[in-house]
């Protein structure tokens, strides 16, 4: 029993250090990957202000939307691994809820349209103007949401409702 034991032991920490080296993997390949895209939307931008064709411009902007929800999942994968090792932290920062929801949402509604379906966003007028919380965490949230519902949606809408809710104290 007692060499069971050990050997158990032993398989725990095996386990554990596999886990550990797979989360600092995947937040060193997160951010070995995000500094060439942030260059890659850099360029994009830089071009779309050059370029005077509309159609030129267009292509520019879908490359600069494709490269920005490659980044929400690179993003993903690594507060995945933040979240393993224990480091998430949220940036709470007064922000403006529905500016910010519009900016998102214009995103995704070109994903939408090029799937053919149409999006939109309704904010009840009871949500306040400014909030705080984590401007990029609800963003990534929202993308998440809307993308999926859009990836497996065949026809019709995908509609975003935002109201508040009153909660109760026990």
């Amino acid at each position: 029993i007692r060499r069971q034991l050990e050997e158990t032991a032993r398989l725990k920490e095996v386990a554990v250090a596999a886990s550990r080296a797979k989360s600092e993997f995947l937040a060193n390949m997160s951010h070995e990957i995000r500094t060439p895209l942030h260059g890659i939307l850099g360029m994009a931008d830089l071009a779309m202000d050059a370029v005077p064709g509309q159609d030129q411009r267009l292509y520019l902007k879908l490359v600069k939307q494709c490269g920005a929800s490659l980044l929400t999942v690179i993003d993903d994968i690594l507060d995945l691994s933040k979240i393993e090792a224990g480091h998430l932290q949220l940036d709470l920062s007064t922000f403006k809820l529905r500016e910010s929801l519009e900016t998102t949402m214009a995103v995704l509604s070109v994903r939408a349209q090029q799937k053919g379906l149409e999006s939109s966003l309704l904010v009840e007028p009871e949500v306040p103007k400014a909030v705080i919380g984590d401007a990029g965490r609800l963003n990534q949230v929202l993308i998440n949401l809307v993308a999926n519902a859009i990836k497996f949606t065949q026809a019709g809408s995908v509609n975003v409702r935002v109201g508040c809710a009153v909660l109760k104290e026990t």
